[in-house]
């Protein structure tokens, strides 16, 4: 799962784990894990520990190793919502006070300036890149791209379907 922050990434990963009895890995939650950042070759060995697996489900962006999970993966879902959609659940979120599934038990959730202008700068600055990554891939990876609330649901409701 990849997206914008506030797209629902984390939310949508814990569903369709649950939905495919697959287990889940927040990347967020995981670079974190410790308290602080891990270099880069930690964070590459500990992504490498989640695709070596047969079946795994994980969420969140970390460019720097997406080709990587991309090319262990079988199915990419880019989470591809409206700005003012992404905006109005991260605000949400952040005023309830919640700690989401992708972030470390110890650590709030909590409003910056600096993620609002990640989320409203996202599709100027990360979707182009995100989309070219995808579409290179497409002959060998089922890219699935969601651009509304409703096509989240349709989509899981589809996976529910095709189970039974």
């Amino acid at each position: 799962m990849i997206g914008s922050p506030g797209a629902g990434k984390s939310v949508f990963a814990e569903r369709l784990g649950r939905l495919l009895g697959i287990e889940v890995f927040h990347l967020d939650a995981l670079y974190w894990r410790s308290g602080s950042p891990p270099s880069a070759a930690e964070w590459a060995e500990l992504e490498e520990d989640v695709v070596r697996r047969d079946r795994w489900v994980a969420d969140g962006n970390y460019s720097a190793t997406l080709t990587a999970r991309l090319d262990a993966a079988d199915t990419a879902v880019f989470l591809d919502l409206p700005r003012l959609v992404c905006l109005a659940r991260f605000a949400r979120r952040r005023f309830r006070s919640q700690t989401a599934a992708d972030m470390p038990p110890d650590r709030r959730a909590y409003l910056s300036w600096s993620a609002v202008r990640g989320i409203v700068s996202f599709p100027r600055d990360h979707r182009p890149g995100f989309l070219d990554v995808l579409k290179a891939r497409e002959d060998r990876l089922r890219v699935v791209v969601l651009r509304a609330p409703s096509e989240v649901e349709t989509f899981l409701e589809d996976v529910a379907q095709e189970l039974h």
